[in-house]
């Protein structure tokens, strides 16, 4: 599944996204940001701390960066292998000592909506190239 989603977003490599959260969408979106801005886990950070506050500069060698998922499924090195958004956001979680979800659960996909609609206008990159 995860190599024919990159082979999908490849086709559309380049074209900027629009997303939009209007209508039945907009519950999801309002919890994917409630998501982003509240404080997790044992370190009591929020997305937004590090994706909007400390965008460029490094956390354990990676450059922080604006928190979107235009690049994703992306092929990073630290996984040696392809690999999801939703793993991507886990792997978020994990850093933060916070609750893991499933992939394709409410939380990540209401993120994930979250996410998109902050990329907007923004060209799609996907499949990436990540650390």
């Amino acid at each position: 599944m995860l190599g024919l989603t990159a082979y999908v977003a490849s086709l559309s490599k380049g074209v900027p996204l629009s997303v939009s959260a209007d209508g039945p969408a907009k519950p999801f979106y309002e919890t994917g940001k409630a998501f982003y801005e509240r404080r997790q886990g044992q370190l009591n950070l929020a997305c937004t701390q590090c994706h909007d506050g400390l965008v460029g500069q490094k956390l354990r060698g990676d450059t922080i960066s604006y928190g979107i998922g235009t690049g994703y499924p992306a092929y990073r090195l630290e996984w040696n292998g392809l690999g999801s958004l939703h793993r991507r956001l886990r792997a978020c979680s994990l850093g933060v000592r916070a609750t893991q979800f499933d992939y394709g659960s409410d939380e990540y996909l209401a993120l994930e909506l979250y996410l998109a609609v902050r990329a907007k206008g923004l060209a799609l990159e996907a499949p990436g190239l990540r650390r």
